[in-house]
């Protein structure tokens, strides 16, 4: 199972901060699909403001599915030391190691194995 974690740049409080703005839709659950969509396996009782707190994917599958790890985040050349990885929209062609001048969002990729 994949989950996408999305930051974007608040260049008022000078720090990454969960999207918050208008255009953000649904990228404002911190937690995201691969197409920028809340995550259809986030805990259904979270609210927005709690999903966004949480540092670990808030993300359950049916009882059925056994977790066989822990949650990891993907590393490597594209990506940071923590595995982010900088953009100027989510719909950006390119995401880089290190943030540009226009690059507002980063993201980073947490995976876990079921079985």
């Amino acid at each position: 199972l994949e989950v996408f974690e999305v930051e974007r740049w608040m260049i008022t409080a000078n720090e990454w901060q969960t999207p918050c703005l208008p255009t953000d839709s649904k990228l404002k659950w911190r937690w995201v699909d691969v197409t920028g969509q809340k995550h259809p396996h986030l805990l259904q009782r979270l609210l927005k403001k709690e999903a966004a707190a949480k540092r670990v994917p808030p993300i359950e599958l049916d009882t059925m599915f056994q977790t066989a790890d822990e949650w990891t985040i993907e590393k490597g050349a594209g990506t940071d030391a923590d595995g982010w990885s900088y953009g100027i929209s989510w719909r950006s062609s390119t995401w880089d190691a290190k943030p540009g001048l226009f690059d507002v969002l980063r993201r980073r990729k947490w995976q876990r194995t079921y079985k």
